[in-house]
């Protein structure tokens, strides 16, 4: 009976762990995607900068050619 009443305890202990292991994994999941979604919104941001100061210097070459002739 001691022996049963072991094993049963030692199979809710572990199917306990699992769940645990099974949000954490979950949890982290989450915080790993969520950090990927924060670095493709920068590298969005900082393309649509660098686009925005290309476009800034190619006006101010054309203004310069314009005002040389």
């Amino acid at each position: 009976m001691f022996i049963e009443d072991g094993y049963e305890q030692g199979l809710d202990a572990l199917d306990e762990g699992i769940k645990i292991l099974d949000e954490d994994e979950r949890q982290m999941s989450t915080l790993w995607n969520d950090g990927i979604d924060v670095e493709h919104a920068i590298n969005k941001e900082n393309e649509e900068k660098n686009e925005e100061d290309d476009q800034a210097e190619s006006n101010r070459e054309v203004r310069r050619r314009t005002t040389q002739t």
